[in-house]
């Protein structure tokens, strides 16, 4: 009775390891059709499913180490694809997800910051183009001061920061002009009266009305 009551045990932890076996084989297979439709991030929670239940399995452990890099670079080119079409969010969700997989991947970590810094490099633009266009050169300027010190070898945001500078630089030259209290004496040899107003109108940006009785020569 005792050998047999050994016997039957045996059977039952082999059963056991049989049907632990099983569920391992299956979680892995799952895990694969996650790999094969590209959902990596399923693929590698369902092998992590797989090894927190078989830590002693050194198939599913190399399976989850695969999967974890497979995924991060799998998440890494998409996020660079969305990063190269400007799409910020995008690449970040991107880059975040493949971290996900492997947290130290330094590759990804660095992808990160740059998607994050080129989306508020690209907020300040935003902000200065809002200024432009409202005339406020000086904080389009200020806008663009910040975008330079974020990429200081942005030869574009240079550039636009020089063509503002101009612009106001000539704004105010234009209101010094107007605001002079120094008389001005203009000559208009033989020129007729509404020429000479018109000169005055395109260089000191005033709007003239004409009547329409009014001659441009005699």
């Amino acid at each position: 009775p005792l050998i047999g009551v050994v016997m039957n045990r045996s059977i039952v932890a082999v059963g056991i390891v049989l049907m632990l076996a099983g569920c391992a084989s299956e979680q892995g297979n799952m895990a694969k059709r996650y790999e094969e439709q590209n959902d990596w991030y399923k693929a590698v929670i369902t092998y992590r499913a797989a090894h927190d239940a078989h830590p002693d399995d050194v198939e599913i452990t190399s399976e989850l180490a695969r999967a974890e890099f497979n995924a991060a670079e799998y998440y890494y080119k998409r996020g660079m694809s969305s990063l190269a079409d400007n799409d910020y969010d995008a690449a970040i969700t991107e880059f975040e997800q493949g971290l996900i997989a492997q947290p130290d991947n330094a590759k990804l970590l660095a992808a990160v910051k740059q998607a994050a810094m080129a989306k508020e490099i690209s907020q300040i633009e935003k902000e200065a183009d809002r200024y432009i266009q409202l005339g406020d050169m000086e904080r389009a300027q200020q806008a663009l001061q910040r975008a330079m010190e974020l990429a200081p070898g942005r030869s574009d945001l240079m550039a636009k920061w020089n063509e503002v500078r101009r612009r106001e630089q000539q704004s105010n030259a234009d209101e010094l002009a107007l605001s002079s209290k120094q008389r001005i004496t203009l000559n208009f040899n033989k020129a007729h009266l509404r020429t000479a107003f018109e000169f005055l109108a395109k260089s000191f940006g005033i709007n003239v009305i004409f009547d329409v009785d009014a001659k441009t020569r005699e």
